[in-house]
């Protein structure tokens, strides 16, 4: 839903163009509706299994908050990994660790019942088999965070 946006706004990064993808439409609508931006933006309603990039697109790729509902991880990494650029930077960033985040999908019902996300460092040696360097690793109860980049 955009959340990121502010983020990057206060701290003044700079970004030639944002793109905000989600595979549902209602949340893209969301963002576009909630948020001014001071950089452009452009909201895609993708599959991050199939993304609809050029390979070398972007320099950096946050993933907030989605990749347990990510079902195949591996041809997310494979796909992210097309779309950066050498050096490119993924970030994995949640607000709570794995059982955290395990457990509260698992309470919210059928949608999301079985949307899982491994222990980060177990997460990390999957990003190695595919190509990246993990740079940081870090989980505790209130984050869950990855830093990698493409070999």
């Amino acid at each position: 839903t955009g959340i990121l946006l502010p983020f990057f706004q206060e701290r003044e990064i700079e970004a030639k163009q944002v793109f905000e993808m989600d595979i549902s439409h209602k949340m893209l609508r969301i963002t576009r509706d909630k948020f001014q931006y001071t950089f452009p933006t452009c909201c895609i309603q993708a599959d991050g299994h199939f993304l609809p990039f050029h390979q070398n697109s972007f320099h950096t790729v946050f993933a907030f908050q989605v990749f347990p509902h990510f079902h195949h991880k591996d041809k997310v990494a494979e796909q992210i990994h097309s779309v950066l650029t050498n050096d490119g930077q993924l970030i994995i960033l949640h607000m709570m660790d794995h059982k955290g985040l395990n457990d509260l999908h698992e309470r919210a019902g059928r949608a999301v019942e079985n949307d899982r996300i491994l222990p980060a460092e177990q997460l990390a040696d999957l990003l190695q088999n595919n190509k990246f360097t993990v740079n940081h690793v870090e989980e505790k109860p209130d984050l869950y965070l990855i830093i990698a980049q493409k070999k």
